[in-house]
């Protein structure tokens, strides 16, 4: 983006944004002003629809008493109004009622499905049970236990929300007690109108299309008596929980998503002492279209303005462009190396800012000129001391070199001849090599970051490995034989030389174990002790036999040879003849012999 257009923008920017920041407030503003007329405006249309919805109500319940207190057989009591010809009367009764008021319907309204009309009339007993009815259908039936309650208080009860084959119509009931000449209670007389004076299309009459009053219950369903929508509030009042506030007491006023999925500014108020909720919304679109047509006149507005300030700015900037371009085609050519192009001058006592920057840069460039002139001479000093440098350098990276091939290749042979481990000062292994993988049993990944104890065989005690340790921290090299366990559990043999690593402070850094596999020696030198022992243990069972035959054939020796002696004294058994004196000799001779054995 050239200089031109980055100017144009900056113009744009200066002159468009504080215009914008005040429409977005006006704007703002009307918004507010709107939403608070058509809060205005809601709430009247409610509080008068209030009134004439318990006006509505308040007349039911009066009727309700009145059919009471006209009720014809006042003389009924709980035990026989059961009587069928009692029940004939009573139904005679409700017929002629429910007659006479359609009646006045047609006579006051002209028709008699205005608001005003009843749909049907019927008596229950204290159980609940429909006894007589206009509509002959409902006779026998039990109301439903939630409903008959509420007629027991004499309050209106929605009887259509309910879903029973009695009441299977959306209509609205009024109860009033039947007593007789005592003061006993013995049934109970209900009404039950239209929805007609409640509908939402009755409730919204006279207002825009776009608004809607209805009523909802305590448990979140509308009146009306459109059976397909009369639970469409309740899943709508699911995560907003509008009705439980309203119910709370709340008087809710708030823009939300209604049950149609329509963004809406809605205003709910609860009618108290009826357990009702009057809610009245009007789509946002209609309440925002004045801001529309508003934004739509600004907007071209803001278009002409617009082209007059983009005209202005592009006459604005060439002034300032130029002198800045020129500057910059003198700057691509010294950047090429090329020092003698030169500048307009300019009067050095001109306000303007552009000409003094030209004649600053003027000169700084005479000044950088002259500064890489001496910058050349001394390139060429340095650069005769950087290739010495350079020289030196390369030979020592040519020694380096050597030195890691040496010791790769002393790497190499080592992990060809031994198992090597190497751990830092927490004896934490860092590094091992195939061998030692091979011999342990462990993959590398199990051993790296791992302690060596994991191959502690716990046949040297602590004070081995103290010596150990003591020896590898005053930075001396240890050599020992180690017994260590697989990861099978087998135990294998390693004649260690551990090292310390040390750094420059003279301190270990690592430590590194070069490990000679001597299992097959030890098992050797083990066989061998063994076999020597049982040795030694032969020979002391050899001295220990020849002692004691030693003593078995020292025991009979010495009285023969005893024997003897007393055979050739004559003068205890007398002459003996030459046969008996040789025979007597050998047997002294070979005596003797035997004890010089022994």
């Amino acid at each position: 983006m050239n200089l031109n257009s980055k100017l144009v923008i900056l113009f744009l920017c200066i002159a468009l944004i504080p215009i914008m920041i005040l429409e977005g407030i006006s704007i703002s503003e009307i918004s507010d002003d709107l939403i608070t007329q058509k809060e205005i405006a809601l709430d009247s249309s409610l509080v008068s629809k209030i009134a004439d919805i318990e006006h509505y109500l308040d007349t039911r319940q009066v009727q309700a008493k009145l059919f009471a207190s006209t009720f014809l057989p006042l003389q009924l009591n709980s035990i026989n109004v059961n009587d069928p010809a009692t029940l004939d009367r009573i139904q005679i009764q409700l017929d002629s009622m429910l007659v006479e008021t359609r009646a006045n319907s047609l006579e006051n309204f002209g028709d008699i499905d205005s608001r005003s009309s009843i749909e049907s009339i019927y008596f229950s007993d204290l159980d609940g049970k429909i006894l007589a009815s206009t509509q002959r259908e409902l006779i026998g039936y039990k109301i439903p236990e939630e409903f008959y309650q509420q007629m027991k208080k004499n309050e209106p009860h929605f009887a259509g929300f309910q879903r029973n084959q009695i009441l299977s119509n959306n209509f609205v009931t009024f109860s009033n007690d039947l007593t007789d000449l005592e003061g006993k209670k013995f049934g109970v007389i209900s009404l039950q109108t239209s929805l007609n004076a409640i509908e939402p299309e009755e409730l919204s009459y006279g207002f825009e299309n776009n608004q809607e009053i209805f009523l909802v219950d305590n448990v979140a369903r509308q009146i009306t008596t459109n059976s397909n929508v009369k639970y469409s509030t309740q899943d709508w009042n699911m995560e907003t929980k509008l009705i439980d506030r309203c119910f709370a007491g709340q008087l809710i006023s708030e823009q939300y998503i209604n049950k149609d999925g329509k963004e809406v500014l809605g205003l709910l108020k609860l009618i108290e002492g009826n357990d009702l909720c009057i809610v009245g919304e009007i789509e946002l679109e209609q309440v925002f279209l004045p801001i529309y047509d508003l934004q739509f006149k600004l907007l071209t507005v803001f278009s002409i303005l617009l082209a007059g300030i983009v005209l202005l700015a592009i006459l604005f900037s060439r002034t300032i462009s130029h002198p800045i371009k020129t500057l910059s085609k003198t700057m691509n050519e010294v950047r090429k190396g090329n020092f003698n192009v030169k500048l307009e001058k300019k009067l050095d006592s001109s306000s303007n800012e552009l000409d003094q920057l030209t004649n600053g840069f003027d000169k700084l460039l005479q000044y950088v000129k002259s500064t890489q002139d001496n910058l050349k001479s001394l390139v060429k000093v340095q650069t005769k001391k950087l290739e010495d440098s350079n020289k030196t350098l390369t030979e020592n990276m040519n020694l380096i070199k050597k030195q890691q091939e040496s010791l790769s290749n002393f790497k190499e042979a080592l992990d060809k001849s031994a198992n090597v481990l190497i751990t830092d000062t927490d004896g934490d292994i860092v590094y091992v090599n195939d061998d030692f993988c091979k011999v342990s049993q462990f993959s590398r990944e199990e051993l790296l970051g791992q302690n060596p104890r994991m191959v502690n065989s716990h046949y040297h005690g602590k004070a081995f490995f103290r010596t150990m340790w003591e020896t590898l921290l005053d930075g001396k090299t240890w050599k020992g034989d180690l017994k260590n366990r697989a990861k099978d559990g087998s135990f294998y043999w390693s004649k260690a030389t551990i090292s310390p690593l040390l750094g420059d402070n003279g301190k270990p850094e690592q430590f590194i174990a070069i490990l000679t596999d001597i299992t097959n020696q030890k098992i050797l030198e083990e066989k061998l002790s063994e076999a020597l022992k049982n040795v030694q243990e032969s020979e002391l069972q050899k001295e220990e036999f020849s002692s004691m035959m030693t003593h078995e054939l020292n025991t009979p020796l010495v009285p023969i040879k005893g024997y003897c002696e007393m055979l050739k004294d004559r003068e205890t058994f007398g002459s003996l003849n030459d046969d008996q004196v040789d025979f007597i000799n050998k047997i002294e001779s070979n005596a003797t012999l035997l004890e010089r054995l022994i």
